[in-house]
């Protein structure tokens, strides 16, 4: 999969923050990567717009760990079909466990478990994140990070003014991408899924 580099960002930053603080202010490059990770975590979090098939399961005793892009992890599983009382009891754990934990052999063979998709979101040591996502949603994740920066006291960048606007833009886009998770891969799926098990 293609993968942007949060970097990518660098110049939209510091030329909005430029064009608004009418000055030359630079935001520095470790603090744009962490704000605008901070800012693509919670877009993927809130949206489940990062939809993933696993292709390589490994089997671990009554334990599935799903193959997933490093720095990331399995926010939502979405899918499993199956008899409801058994899918029912199966739950997963950060970073990408399933836990099959409470069924028995018989039930664990008539799970599909190659037919799995989860959606994902990185971690707090991610440089990148997928380019479809910056690509679809870059305006809308880059007032994300504006609206964190300008809301710092103290700082060359500071411009209170602009918080709300930036904020609402961002939240703006995460509605149109929970719309398009709706419209498109929501659409065709069954509306189940597996509960987190914070362990």
């Amino acid at each position: 999969m293609d993968m942007a580099q949060y970097d990518d960002w660098l110049d939209g930053v510091n030329t909005n923050i430029a064009s608004q603080a009418g000055s030359a202010a630079n935001v520095p490059r470790v603090i744009v990567v962490h704000a605008v990770r901070s800012v693509v975590r919670q877009f993927l979090n809130d949206t489940d717009s990062w939809v993933h098939k696993p292709q390589n399961i490994v089997e671990r005793l009554t334990d599935r760990v799903l193959m997933i892009p490093r720095d990331t992890y399995i926010c939502k599983v979405w899918q499993l079909r199956g008899e409801s009382d058994v899918t029912d009891r199966i739950t997963y754990s950060h970073p990408n466990v399933l836990h099959l934990d409470l069924l028995d052999d018989s039930e664990i063979r008539r799970i599909p478990i190659k037919d799995i998709e989860v959606s994902l979101s990185v971690t707090q040591t991610s440089l990148e994140c997928p380019m479809f996502i910056f690509d679809r949603y870059y305006d809308g994740i880059l007032s994300g990070v504006l609206a964190n920066l300008q809301a710092m006291p103290g700082k060359a960048w500071a411009e209170p003014s602009m918080v709300a606007y930036h904020r609402s833009v961002f939240e703006s886009a995460m509605m149109t991408a929970r719309q398009n998770v709706s419209a498109g891969f929501n659409r065709q799926k069954s509306r189940q899924t597996l509960p987190a098990n914070f362990i």
